[in-house]
């Protein structure tokens, strides 16, 4: 009885933060311009998300992400990322970082764009009961360069962005054997243009995202979910919508051994 009440209390604390989720997630899916100015395109990320510690206070991160279009057949973006993760007190974490992000045009399998960016994350979590809630900003400064047949960087442009995202991860209503779900995922993360190079634009994008996941051990899940990404048209108006299928392998594994 008193693990019910516990679980039914957790189910409860986070119901407010699930609503604002799905609220910000309803209101971007149903912006009036989309019929007049977008289409939704289909794609499949098959990702690493890792955060390996190697003391009490510091980390490292790395991830690797796989982005095909439609779902499977063509190469669309392949994304590296690489970080420092600083835990200076508990539910907190500050990351200093760099990603590597390949493009391919739908034509060809060589790389059309090229992407490197320096990041800085500030994360913050919390456990109330049993729902697990999160928060993270994060800004990025970033070199593009789009490249010609051969292999050459024609022109490089400097951009800068803030992304915010609010999460939670709320554990299973009841005890889960065999292929049932362990827990559910949820967040929406914005992001803002920012600085003199934005060309006129601050909205970059918004994702909506839901999913179901399984603890395999107390260092990896896996997740199986669904993206909305939503992107803005030239005059700044959400027109294209991608509907993304995500595969996630997710991991804490320590690099040293004896800490958890």
């Amino acid at each position: 009885m008193r693990q019910r009440a516990s679980l039914r209390s957790a189910i409860l604390q986070g119901r407010n933060l699930i609503y604002g989720i799905l609220m910000t997630s309803a209101l971007t899916m149903s912006q009036p311009s989309l019929a007049q100015t977008g289409g939704a395109g289909q794609s499949a990320w098959y990702m690493y998300l890792g955060d390996h510690p190697i003391t009490d206070h510091w980390g490292v991160h790395l991830e690797t992400q796989i982005r095909r279009e439609p779902w499977v057949e063509a190469p669309e973006q392949s994304l590296t990322r690489v970080g420092v993760n600083y835990k200076p007190f508990h539910g907190w974490t500050f990351r200093p970082g760099y990603t590597y992000v390949r493009g391919y045009s739908p034509e060809s399998t060589d790389a059309s764009k090229i992407r490197h960016t320096i990041f800085e994350d500030i994360e913050w979590s919390k456990k109330l009961t049993h729902v697990k809630l999160g928060q993270r900003l994060r800004f990025e400064q970033s070199f593009s360069g789009d490249r010609d047949q051969a292999d050459d960087v024609l022109d490089w442009d400097f951009r800068e962005r803030g992304r915010y995202r609010l999460m939670a991860e709320i554990p299973a209503f009841t005890p889960t054997k065999g292929p049932l779900p362990d827990y559910y995922s949820l967040y929406d993360e914005v992001a803002l243009r920012f600085g003199a190079h934005n060309e006129g634009r601050t909205f970059d994008q918004n994702r909506a995202y839901g999913a179901l996941g399984w603890n395999l051990n107390e260092s990896f899940q896996l997740e199986l979910g669904y993206l909305r990404q939503s992107l803005p048209v030239a005059n700044g108006v959400i027109g294209t919508q991608n509907n993304a299928f995500q595969l996630s392998i997710n991991s804490k594994l320590p690099f040293r051994r004896g800490l958890k």
